[in-house]
């Protein structure tokens, strides 16, 4: 991973305010006990939940932490007694998404019960108001 570190950040500096994970997929075997052939399987380890890229973030933290996450994934998938073992990579995948913060679209009046009691700040538009 560290081979590919900077062809995958100069990526995710292509795409920024974007949602990003890395899946990488790699070839694992292990022995099997009855016949003592070598069986081979694919498996995807994943950073975790979705990065957000923005200008601000140091896109090395960024990498470095996403791929400790992958790491991570492939020791526990190897510690819970799978006896797959690491055999070589298959690919490594960078998605992305768009990022698109919550935010505010519109006024509703307060009640006039809740507005008597002066505990609650009900924000407007300064261009915009219903009695307009």
């Amino acid at each position: 991973m560290d081979d590919v570190k900077e062809t995958a950040i100069n990526l995710v500096r292509n795409n920024r305010q974007t949602k990003v994970r890395l899946k990488l997929c790699c070839t694992t075997e292990r022995p099997d006990i009855n016949s003592g052939e070598i069986k081979r399987q694919e498996a995807c380890f994943y950073s975790g939940v979705n990065e957000i890229n923005l200008e601000s973030v140091n896109l090395d933290e960024l990498y470095t932490a996403m791929k400790e996450r992958v790491i991570e994934n492939m020791a526990k998938f190897q510690r819970d007694g799978s006896n797959w073992t690491f055999s070589s990579i298959v690919s490594l995948c960078v998605y992305t998404d768009k990022f698109r913060p919550l935010r505010g679209v519109t006024y509703i009046e307060l009640l006039k019960k809740l507005k008597k009691k002066e505990a609650i700040i009900n924000m407007e538009k300064h261009q915009w108001s219903p009695s307009r």
